[in-house]
């Protein structure tokens, strides 16, 4: 009799567990789609790219420069002395390792911009997804790419894009 009693206690407790969780509503929101047809994620993608469109124009104006100069130290090499030719040479190469390094760190430059330019933008969304899930009393937002199988009706993507498209225009960089 009392086992019968605990499991009835036992079973009652799992099936109440199992009807609260089945309350629990959960979404899913495609991140990247956000950051590539929002406005404000538009207006990121372009501010990068004119950014290094610029700089890769300046780039190769130099590399031209440099290219000229090896072609016109490879000219005068017969009617330079040894030592000479030499020196130039290494400055020459000096100057193709400043050029690569700079390119270098401007790469790396671009890409931290862009990190933090997704994380402000991340950050401007946050507040948004929280009044969202209050108001529609969503238990959990997952990332689309998380999910392996889902609903399209638990998809609030386009919902979230309406919203971040009126509040959210441009995301500044600290």
């Amino acid at each position: 009799m009392k086992k019968k009693i605990l499991l009835f206690l036992i079973s009652f407790f799992i099936l109440f567990q199992f009807k609260s969780s089945a309350n629990d509503k959960i979404v899913f929101i495609d991140m990247d789609l956000l950051i590539k047809k929002s406005i404000a994620g538009i207006k990121i993608k372009k501010d990068l790219e004119e950014l290094q469109s610029k700089k890769n124009k300046y780039f190769e104006k130099l590399s031209k420069q440099l290219r000229k100069q090896e072609d016109d130290l490879i000219a005068k090499k017969n009617l330079m002395e040894q030592n000479e030719f030499n020196k130039q040479v290494t400055e020459l190469k000096k100057k193709i390792v400043e050029f690569q390094d700079e390119r270098k760190k401007f790469s790396e430059e671009i890409q931290n911009k862009k990190i933090k330019y997704l994380s402000n933008f991340v950050e401007e969304i946050h507040p948004i997804l929280i009044e969202y899930s209050e108001a529609n009393t969503l238990s959990l937002i997952v990332d689309k790419k998380n999910v392996v199988l889902g609903n399209n009706n638990l998809d609030i993507t386009n919902d979230i894009l309406v919203i971040i498209d009126k509040k959210i225009k441009s995301v500044k960089l600290d």
